[in-house]
Order: C-alpha cells, then structure tokens, then sequence
C-alpha cells in the first residue's frame, strides 16, 4: 500500500493548464485546513511560477508539480520544467519580490540539463510569516 500523501501533476507546458495547478493546490489546501485567504496566496504564488516556468519552456515541454503536505502545518510545491536559456530566477526581480510575500519560502535552482526548479513553502498560518 502507497502512503505517500503526496500528489503530483505532470501537464503540457502551456498557460492553458495552469488553471489545473491552482485546483489541486486549493483541494489540498483546503484538505490541510488552510484559510480562504492563504490558499489565495499560495494559489497565485503557484500561478506566478508557473508563468515564470512557462515563460521559458520550450516546445512541447511538460511542467511537474508535487504538492507535498508538510507536518505539522505546511505545504511544500515543487515546480520544474526544461527551459531553452536555463536562467534562474533573480533575487531583485518583482517576480522574486512576489512570491516571498506570498509564501514562507521560494528557492529557485537550475539543473546542468537547464531545467529551473522552483520549491515553495507555505505554513497554514499567516502568524509563523517570517
């Protein structure tokens, strides 16, 4: 028997399946107990790194997502996908300025076969915010 809780997606690399990156991200959210509002965040948290991923993908890419609950209150999302120039996002970027409003913790790293990973962090409580 399986009992990792995990779930993870795997979708074309196209702006068209985010909308399927934000369902499953609010259902285990909403699983977990989080608010209405930080499910908010973390959704547009998702959706703006999705843009990033997509933004550089090349033709006919997949996007992997794993949405990993994270005791005892937390949610972990990794995002990867190819990308043609293998950049990583900047830390002065608006892009980067975003997310770490909207979530506990981004990290953003690239692979030497130029894929860009990006890992989020979300406690189910805004109070635990750094």
């Amino acid at each position: 028997m399986d009992t990792d809780p995990a779930v993870t997606l795997r979708i074309p690399a196209q702006g068209a399946y985010v909308v399927l990156i934000r369902a499953a991200v609010s259902a285990m959210c909403a699983r977990l107990d989080f608010t209405i509002d930080r499910i908010e965040d973390i959704k547009l948290a998702v959706a703006e790194s999705a843009a990033l991923l997509l933004s550089d993908a090349p033709a006919g890419a997949s996007l992997d997502v794993r949405l990993t609950p994270d005791a005892p209150d937390g949610l972990r999302v990794t995002m990867a996908c190819p990308t043609v120039h293998g950049r990583t996002l900047p830390r002065d970027s608006f892009t980067w300025t975003v997310l770490t409003a909207l979530v506990d913790g981004v990290v953003a790293t690239v692979t030497p076969d130029r894929t860009l990973r990006i890992d989020l962090a979300a406690h189910r409580s805004e109070a635990v915010r750094p």
